[in-house]
């Protein structure tokens, strides 16, 4: 269909070209989402209550965290309020990849550190 469209002249004809892409790309191809879409989120009231919802809907939900719609993540945060409970289970325990982690960035900068040193002699 896309080799007729470069060789038609008649609009009419073009267009009906460009709908049945349209179609065939609508029902053949997989939909990956590519971006962010529309505004959906997800929130936990354990430490903050106050978050706009159905029976507390004082304003749009805020989807992003970028430098995008300051008023409205200013006016939430401001309506938030703790709940004043702690960490459930006492805190979150390590799990041993952050000690993995830590000895890979120790080790790093004395490799480095290393090599510079060399590299002076």
């Amino acid at each position: 269909l896309y080799l007729q469209l470069e060789t038609e002249s008649d609009p009419v004809r073009y267009q009906y070209l460009l709908d049945e892409i349209q179609r065939i790309f609508c029902e053949e191809i997989p939909e990956i989402p590519c971006f962010v879409n529309g505004y959906w989120y997800t929130y936990s009231d354990w430490y903050w209550e106050g978050w706009t919802n159905a029976l507390n809907n004082y304003q749009q939900l805020i989807t992003e965290w970028t430098n995008n719609h300051i008023p409205m993540k200013t006016r939430m945060i401001l309506n938030l309020v703790s709940t004043g409970r702690g960490a459930p289970g006492g805190g979150i325990p390590w799990t041993g990849l952050e000690i993995f982690m830590i000895l890979g960035l120790v080790s790093t900068i004395i490799l480095a550190g290393y090599k510079i040193h060399r590299k002076k002699r």
